[in-house]
């Protein structure tokens, strides 16, 4: 009789018991989540073996944050009550899957302020697991014409990137992907922690004058490049009136030229030196950029401004300034 007595017993107790979940662990991803500023991205916890969720309360925290609930979920709902101002309207789970176990948490328009790590909690299970979020901020780089080096007759490329986070790397390519040789990478970084880069690259005439900047950053494994083509016209001969002295004409002296150009000629210079017109005699366009031209030795001098280029067979009139 007692051993039945006793049977009775446990078995009542053994029914009053919930079920046993010590076999269910709280599982998040242990790689670094990654999400581009402005994106959204999800952020995956799940049990395993899946037992369902879904009348259990879970607490997504960010620690270290004040408050540092970012999503609680009890009763079937959001307590918006605890919630971090930070996160209103741009957390959610995914309430229907939750009877399978997946309690994961979707951040939407994420911000470069939301990197860092995040607990999953389980009150109910007493199951905690944590999860780091990476966040990157990237742009398209802008290239650029930035004007004509004289000494060996390349051209310069500018190279702007902003908007990236963290600090990304620059590199210039020629059109058959090699490096090529640029100055040092400018860097600034804004009150709002997104970094801009520039870098300049003098590069010589090529086969196919195709180059290419390449903005990128590593850790987040994030690539952005563009590419442009310099017209061959661009590369050109250092200035070719560099030096000249031109003495005006008057009724009995003709117009004179010190270091005379055969490709650029005078054409016209005004007696009274108020301007002066240039023609091109070459096939190929001329650079005049920096080419500072003086008449009379002091009275008059004609300057043009960096990177100025005359077409080919055509003129150029230019009004003289007081030296």
């Amino acid at each position: 009789m007692y051993p039945c007595i006793f049977f009775g017993v446990c078995l009542i107790i053994l029914l009053c018991l919930p079920m046993t979940t010590g076999q269910s662990n709280l599982i998040c991803s242990s790689q670094p989540i990654i999400a581009l500023a402005g994106n959204d991205v999800i952020l995956s916890c799940r049990l395993d073996p899946p037992i369902s969720a879904s009348s259990r309360a879970v607490e997504w925290t960010k620690p270290g944050l004040d408050p540092e609930y970012i999503h609680v979920h009890q009763d079937g709902r959001l307590v918006y009550q605890s919630q971090n101002p930070l996160y209103n309207y741009r957390t959610a789970l995914f309430v229907d899957k939750l009877i399978n176990g997946n309690v994961s948490m979707k951040l939407f328009r994420v911000k470069t302020s939301d990197a860092g790590k995040y607990k999953c909690f389980l009150p109910s299970l007493w199951k905690e697991a944590f999860i780091q979020l990476t966040v990157a901020a990237v742009s398209l780089p802008i290239v650029s014409l930035a004007g004509i080096d004289k000494a060996t007759s390349g051209v310069v490329l500018q190279c702007n990137s902003t908007g990236w986070y963290p600090e990304p790397e620059v590199f210039w390519l020629d059109a058959e992907g090699k490096l090529l040789s640029a100055g040092p990478t400018e860097t600034v970084r804004g009150p709002d922690d997104l970094y801009t880069v520039s870098s300049r690259v003098t590069v010589e005439k090529r086969h196919s004058n195709s180059f290419t900047c390449r903005v990128q950053q590593k850790n987040i494994n994030q690539t952005r490049e563009t590419k442009i083509h310099v017209p061959e016209d661009f590369f050109m001969a250092p200035s070719s009136c560099t030096g000249w002295t031109i003495f005006s004409g008057t009724s009995n002296q003709e117009n004179q030229e010190i270091s005379p150009s055969e490709d650029v000629v005078l054409e016209e210079a005004d007696p009274d030196g108020r301007f002066l017109r240039l023609i091109s005699k070459s096939t190929t366009n001329q650079v005049l950029g920096n080419c500072k031209i003086e008449v009379n030795k002091k009275d008059m001098v004609y300057s043009f401004p960096k990177g100025f280029i005359l077409d080919a067979g055509k003129n150029v009139t230019k009004k003289g300034l007081m030296s």
